[in-house]
């Protein structure tokens, strides 16, 4: 899957308007109450490294 990022640059980590490789969906705590887990998606950073973010700081390009 592929997404563009949509926040703001998150130097060292993401970078606004860029398309990132999700490597994963995964399950994590869900910090808004409505329900014990989310789904996270697992990125290939900017800094070549994977980490776990929420997807709602990206829009899907490519299922």
């Amino acid at each position: 899957m592929k997404a563009k990022y949509l926040g703001e640059d998150d130097f060292p980590y993401l970078t606004k308007g860029k398309t990132y490789e999700i490597i994963a969906v995964e399950k994590g705590p869900d910090f808004t109450g409505e329900a014990e887990e989310t789904d996270w998606y697992r990125v290939n950073t900017d800094m070549d490294e994977d980490y776990l973010f929420l997807p709602d700081g990206f829009e899907l390009i490519e299922e």
